[in-house]
């Protein structure tokens, strides 16, 4: 496995289906809710492209402000930006936007023959139940619904997450999260990362696949944060992710070929300052 510092910036967190996999629970950890103001970045090592198994390094930004006296916010998790429109303790819905980055420029010498895939802007909305512990918000459990369409023409792809995340307090200091999710999506989209035609073949010589709509990722998560001051915290995680249905079977993660992995790992870690 290669590890190769390079696609700085926002694209770490794309690697994962085009998407945000900090966004899917990663970074949730270090983005404490009961902050107003919370700025940072997080630094991970994760597969070069969708199914490959060579590593990259790259960091993301994180930012969440809640507006004063209100349950509103708007967060940025890398790649994705989210903006609740809900005043409610138990409730968040409004929209978001993602920016999805395409492949080029990768490791594998077969794949990186490819015809490259452009970055787009998705858009779509999402809604999410809170169940916190009114005495203490650093213990809660979340459950959220997202979906998200294609902005690029000629590819209208949509796609959905489902995720949970749990979060507990174990200490004054420090706090755990687990969570779980799913990601589905339609054949456009499916195809776009996955699916191996004339049209982008190139000259990788890699068999025909056309993948159809299901879900094509299973994913867990576990992290802990450390809150170092008032001001300041430390969070590091791991993600595992599985590709699924027919994606799996496609050339560029195992399928016939054998370029690259069901199994993706990403592990990370990241700082936050806490303005209150």
């Amino acid at each position: 496995m290669n590890v190769s510092i390079k696609k700085l910036g926002v694209a770490v967190a794309c690697v994962l289906s085009g998407s945000s996999a900090f966004a899917d629970g990663m970074m949730d950890a270090v983005m404490p809710e009961h902050v107003p103001l919370v700025i940072g970045a997080a630094v991970g090592v994760l597969p070069d492209y969708l199914g490959s198994d060579d590593t990259t390094v790259g960091v993301a930004p994180m930012v969440r402000y809640q507006f004063k006296d209100s349950n509103r916010f708007v967060a940025l998790v890398a790649n994705e930006l989210d903006v609740n429109l809900l005043n409610s303790l138990s409730w968040r819905a409004g929209p978001v936007f993602n920016y999805s980055f395409g492949r080029e420029d990768v490791d594998d010498p077969v794949v990186d023959r490819m015809i490259d895939l452009d970055s787009f802007l998705e858009y779509g909305a999402f809604i999410q139940y809170v169940a916190a512990d009114p005495q203490n918000p650093r213990n809660r459990w979340t459950l959220g619904l997202t979906g998200l369409m294609n902005s690029q023409d000629g590819n209208e792809g949509t796609r959905m997450r489902l995720a949970g995340q749990y979060f507990h307090q174990i200490s004054k200091a420090v706090d755990l999260n687990m969570g779980a999710g799913m990601w589905y999506a339609d054949e456009d989209w499916n195809n776009y990362f996955f699916g191996v035609n004339a049209g982008n073949r190139g000259t990788s010589g890699l068999p025909d696949f056309t993948a159809g709509s299901g879900a094509n990722q299973y994913f867990a998560n576990v992290s802990a944060i450390v809150y170092l001051s008032k001001s300041w915290a430390l969070a590091g995680g791991v993600r595992y992710a599985n590709i699924a249905g027919d994606a799996a079977d496609s050339p560029l993660v195992e399928g016939v070929a054998g370029r690259g992995a069901q199994d993706q790992w990403i592990v990370g870690m990241g700082v936050t300052y806490l303005s209150w």
